[in-house]
């Protein structure tokens, strides 16, 4: 029980090669994307197979009927100590880092703060499309907060994990990327001419794009904006980029 709890403890941070996986829409899009569980525990009375019933398929119910254990509370509250409130939780395998981007549309992020920002960053990605995500910093996609946030969506892309910003710009070259900029005083995005492969890179949340990375890039955009309102939220502004191109 203690080694159990101590895998799912460790894996909560991002920190092995296992990642934690709570809830069961999380537990769903991580199946449906390719997750290599090893263990999914809930609780006796839980909501999750009537929620995977709901939103899942008839194989995904089925996968987690079978492979799910039943845990007491005395092991559900070393598993899971703010608890999902489907009642089940789960510690899949992490997929491997990517090397190079893929897919026209790479979303990179320098040095967010926040992993809830990430996460949902991650969620709105993946529904827009996207199958390439990079960022830089000491975070880590794998970070229990972040996956939940993502409700799994993190299985669901390729991730770079770049250092420096020298290392996205030679990513970028080698893969035939534009880089482009979101940033104050960029082309309205809107009617911007951009390329069909392009590395949309934001910058953090209370700083916006190093110079650095806005001397790198080819292009600089910006979203229109009511007039005096100065910024939008990170994960706001990504969402709002990916669906107006």
């Amino acid at each position: 029980m203690q080694d159990l709890a101590n895998k799912y403890r460790q894996a909560r941070k991002g920190n092995t090669e296992l990642v934690v996986v709570e809830g069961a829409h999380a537990i769903k899009h991580a199946l449906r994307f390719g997750a290599e569980f090893i263990h999914i525990a809930r609780l006796e009375v839980s909501e999750a197979l009537d929620v995977l019933e709901e939103f899942g398929t008839p194989e995904e119910v089925s996968y987690v009927s079978k492979h799910s254990e039943v845990v007491s509370e005395c092991l559900w509250s070393e598993l899971a100590p703010n608890p999902p409130d489907t009642g089940i939780i789960a510690l899949a395998k992490r997929p491997s880092t990517a090397k190079d981007f893929t897919g026209e549309t790479v979303v990179f992020i320098e040095n967010p703060h926040s992993l809830f920002n990430v996460g949902a960053i991650i969620r709105t990605a993946v529904a827009a499309g996207v199958t390439s995500f990079a960022m830089s910093g000491r975070h880590n996609i794998w970070h229990a907060d972040c996956v939940s946030t993502a409700r799994g969506l993190n299985f669901a892309l390729e991730y770079v994990n770049v250092i420096t910003n020298k290392e996205l710009e030679q990513l970028a070259k080698a893969g035939g990327y534009t880089m482009c900029t979101l940033e104050v005083g960029g082309d309205n995005i809107t009617s911007a001419d951009l390329p069909q492969k392009k590395v949309l890179v934001f910058g953090t949340e209370r700083d916006g794009i190093s110079q650095e990375l806005s001397d790198m890039a080819t292009k600089h955009l910006a979203l229109p904006m009511r007039e005096g309102v100065s910024s939008l939220n990170l994960a706001s502004s990504v969402a709002a980029t990916l669906y107006s191109l």
